[in-house]
């Protein structure tokens, strides 16, 4: 048996403080006088008071169970004061030095009390055996396996039940196994930091604190400072700790697809991410980690339209820059705490080299503590210097290691002043260097190739390396394991590592090494194309998304080295994939690039890659940029690719072009760039895109009111789906055949599709493509007069589409939940849904929505009572080329009640009629008709 600890604590005792200082201190002195009496007398040591708490030992789990259940007794009496302790129990080894306590016992005692509630006895599963033959009053309930706030393993913890206690008492533990969080387990304790947790915890606490910085150079431990500090504080943010990885992020714009994957939202179907995060967040009381955020500053975008727009949210920020924002709280974070030689302490930094050796090598003798010391004070305790210096003791003492690192003191402690930010590690660095072998440092160097994490067959592919030589570096702390199963080099070690690498390795080897890593990379985007296109797009995205660093590194040194065959075969996969991703801007900028890199250059595939290159543009610019960009570069990309033997590129380019013609509402160019697009695909005996380019006729044909003909189209289109097993295209095409049903008033008929339209995209489990499904159905049930049904589904949509980010899907679904407030004559509601659905179209081009919603406001205006404002806007909406002709002949019955203005300026832009019925309808809020 070992010592039995326990833990008390005062249940808000920060908050009494601040407002009852003079309650709360009457309250303290009893307290402490009832601790230290039963204490004594259950045969306990007060070892010391821990703020507002105390920490007592036992020689038994008995005497400490009876002492909590008689505290908790006499604690009730003083009830008045509103105040309730929480208490730990706990019962293992421990090392004793002075007067104090130490070891991995103390601190699971520490965190089992922090998981209990206000008048609570939580126990461990130590304290549950030792308690297992005694009878009486006291039970135990056993709460299950629970994660504590440390991170450390999963445990089991007992509620004290008694008599003598309150009974309102039984309450859910605090642990993160009640909290949702990504917080993972690491590989390695944590040491120290005791001092700055608790300030660090104190200022999450304070409500003006939205935005905390750790602000330190490298190595100092801030990530997992930040990730022990969130854990301890996890319960104070019900609505979940997410911890989110910025080391591998490029640039800013990627920051929200990787917020989005900590948060696991779904993003496949989204173009507008950051509404996803912010939809997500903007009521929920939450902490967000980012870390390594220095590479990204000082864009700071993303943080500031968090903070504005999610008003319980609050981030924590490892970085080695200040992100310079007014609302920031910077911590600065040095190494771990020094030897002193004076109190006789054993310094955290002492601590950590102790704690490393005995995993990696062995522990310090007690004669080597002199020179272990050193070897802090010349690293100025920095951890990731401690570790990868003990990390050798194994083979040499604590004293050769000091030799090796220069055998003196001359390297300052004050190393942040030193003009190369890593300089503060390169003497550890070079050390490890050197007592490796050749062959090692020829292994590490290669691994260098791998930008982020890479998994053992891409290291044997493309280094020749196998496990048993990862498995040597590994053992040498210069490569980790992540728990996904990846590895990785530390990043500063890597950048050592690669300027080393140039004494070790060729030229020529290095660029064998590089081509390798390309065609490694790219042949992946390539394998997982077809379903990033056409299949299951979400499960190939989260496949491809751990590898999205190297992918890109593979493709920037392909253009620049003339891999045009590898990029071309990927180049449809990448658009795709930094799509899903929202990485609209940076897929433009890096096709752009290589456009610029294959200007001139001879050779049908470099002219080939090109047009691939402006197809890629002209589809990242639609979604942000004028339908007048997009399609001159997708004009530019089909007159190159019509020069070239590239049928499926010229194909796809071809689809696009339409598309993008046809959202702008170019109805009849949209069809000639069809056609020719069908025309190819048959010859190619291309079935699915033969079904795809079939679909977009048939919405053609269905826009001008030619129903036997989309039907054609559609029939056409769902063979060739139902043949090759594409259920996406089979749901989209009876979707399809459902709006002509509708159209037609074929109303069973139309449900009969949509329903089994809805059970295969269910069934997929297509979240995106579930609510395209229900849209028509609320178009159904707005044909019957159902407006109960439709008000549903539109708000179920409205609901979708905004956690997936996607503003197309929120237009139309605000525009249609107008209408159902239209004809039930709620006109204030009308007019807000009009509102948002405007909010989601400006400056996007999408002319035949736009010109629906513009529609439907003229019809509201006109049934309030302000008809010839009515009327000129259903003039413009009918005058436009791209409007329908269902929709001129609503608009021309809406023209007759009223004169239209007449102005001799040129009629606005869609954009600019938008803007006015904007104005129309937030008048009519605020004046509406008597």
């Amino acid at each position: 048996m070992g010592t039995t600890y326990l833990f008390t604590d005062i249940e808000g005792s920060t908050r009494s403080w601040s407002r009852d200082q003079g309650s709360m201190s009457s309250y303290l002195m009893l307290h402490d006088e009832l601790m230290r009496r039963n204490i004594e007398t259950c045969g306990g040591l007060v070892v010391k008071h821990t703020g507002d708490g105390v920490f007592a030992v036992f020689r038994s789990a008995v005497e400490g169970l009876e002492c909590a259940v008689a505290l908790q007794g006499e604690l009730a009496a003083l009830e008045d004061f509103g105040h309730r302790v929480r208490m730990g129990l706990h019962t293992g080894p421990s090392e004793r030095r002075g007067e104090d306590y130490f070891g991995p016992s103390v601190n699971m005692a520490q965190r089992i009390m922090d998981a209990a509630g206000g008048a609570q006895i939580v126990v461990s599963e130590a304290i549950a055996r030792e308690m297992g033959a005694v009878t009486g009053p006291v039970k135990l309930i056993d709460l299950g396996v629970h994660r504590l706030r440390d991170l450390g393993d999963p445990t089991r913890l007992f509620l004290v039940t008694h008599p003598g206690l309150p009974s309102d008492a039984a309450l859910p533990p605090r642990t993160l196994s009640c909290i949702p969080n990504n917080l993972m387990r690491p590989l390695t304790p944590f040491i120290g930091r005791e001092r700055e947790m608790q300030q660090l915890r104190l200022l999450l606490r304070d409500g003006d604190t939205r935005l905390l910085t750790l602000h330190g150079p490298g190595g100092t431990g801030k990530t997992r400072l930040a990730l022990h500090t969130a854990a301890m504080e996890a319960v104070s943010f019900p609505d979940g700790v997410y911890f989110v990885e910025l080391e591998g992020v490029r640039v800013p714009e990627q920051i929200p697809g990787t917020v989005a994957d900590a948060l696991e939202l779904d993003i496949a179907r989204s173009d507008d991410i950051d509404s996803v995060v912010t939809s997500h967040l903007s009521c929920r009381r939450a902490l967000l980690v980012l870390d390594n955020y220095e590479h990204l500053s000082p864009d700071t975008d993303f943080i500031r339209a968090l903070l504005g727009r999610c008003g319980e949210l609050k981030m924590m920020v490892t970085s080695r820059n200040r992100l310079r924002l007014s609302g920031e709280h910077v911590y600065p974070v040095r190494g771990l705490d020094l030897p002193d030689g004076a109190s006789g302490r054993t310094s955290d930094s002492e601590l950590l080299f102790a704690e490393t050796a005995r995993r990696l090598g062995r522990a310090p003798a007690d004669n080597e503590g002199e020179t272990v010391r050193n070897i802090c004070r010349i690293l100025s305790g920095n951890p990731l210097a401690i570790i990868l210096a003990a990390s050798w003791t194994g083979m040499l003492t604590p004293h050769e290691i000091l030799e090796e690192m220069g055998g003196s003191l001359s390297v300052s402690s004050d190393l942040e002043d030193l003009p190369d930010r890593h300089r503060s590690l390169r003497d550890v660095f070079m050390f490890s260097w050197r007592i490796l072998g050749d062959e090692e440092h020829r292994a590490l160097s290669k691994l260098t190739v791998f930008h982020g994490g890479f998994i053992r067959e891409a290291a044997l592919e493309i280094c020749d390396l196998g496990l048993s030589q990862l498995a040597g570096l590994s053992g040498k702390s210069l490569l980790e394991r992540n728990e996904d199963g990846a590895f990785s080099i530390p990043p500063l070690l890597r950048e050592f590592a690669l300027e080393m690498s140039g004494e070790t390795l060729s030229s020529d080897e290095t660029g064998k090494l590089l081509r390798r890593h390309s065609e490694y990379y790219l042949g992946l985007v390539s394998v997982h194309s077809r379903d990033l296109v056409s299949g299951n797009r979400t499960v190939a995205a989260r496949t491809l998304a751990g590898s999205l660093e190297d992918i890109l590194g593979a493709w920037e040194w392909a253009i620049g080295n003339r891999l045009h065959r590898e990029a071309a075969d990927a180049c449809e996969g990448l658009r795709t994939l930094l799509g899903i991703r929202g990485l609209y801007r940076q897929g433009l900028e890096l096709f752009r690039k290589g456009v610029e890199v294959l200007e001139g250059l001879p050779g049908e595939q470099a002219l080939e890659l090109r047009g691939r290159l402006l197809s890629g543009m002209g589809w990242f610019s639609s979604y942000y940029e004028s339908g007048t960009a997009s399609t001159e570069l997708l004009r530019r990309s089909a007159e190159i690719l019509s020069t070239c033997d590239a049928p499926e590129a010229l194909a796809n380019t071809l689809n696009m072009l339409g598309n993008v013609l046809f959202v702008s509402g170019v109805f009849d160019r949209a069809c000639e760039a069809y056609l020719e697009s069908l025309q190819l695909r048959r010859e190619l005996g291309d079935g699915p895109g033969v079904a795809a380019v079939l679909n977009n006729l048939g919405n053609l044909a269905c826009q001008r009111k030619e129903y036997d003909e989309a039907r054609r189209f559609y029939g056409e289109s769902l063979v060739l789906d139902r043949g090759s097993g594409n259920q996406h295209g089979v749901s989209s095409t009876l979707s399809n055949l459902a709006i002509v049903a509708i159209a037609l008033g074929e109303h069973e008929n139309a449900r009969e599709l949509l329903t089994e339209a809805l059970e295969i995209e269910r069934m997929i489990d297509d979240r995106f493509n579930v609510a395209i499904v229900q849209g028509i159905m609320c178009d159904l049930c707005l044909d019957r007069d159902e407006l109960d049904e439709a008000e549903a589904l539109c708000r179920e949509n409205i609901s979708t589409y905004g956690e997936l980010g996607n503003a197309w899907g929120l237009a139309e679904s605000c525009g249609s939940l107008a209408e159902v407030h239209y004809r039930r004559s709620d006109f204030r509601d009308a007019a807000e849904a009009l509102l948002a659905a405007i909010g989601h179209l400006h400056c996007r081009d999408w002319s035949p929505l736009a010109l629906v919603i513009l529609g439907r406001a003229a019809g509201l205006l006109h049934s309030s009572g302000r008809f010839d404002r009515a009327s000129s806007v259903a003039e413009y909406v009918a005058g436009h080329v791209s409007c329908s002709p269902g929709l001129a002949e609503r608009m021309g019955e809406i023209m007759k009640d009223g004169h239209c203005e007449t102005s001799d300026d040129s009629p606005p832009s869609l954009d600019g009629m938008l803007r006015e019925v904007e104005r129309d309808l937030s008048e009519l809020l605020r004046n509406p008709a008597d």
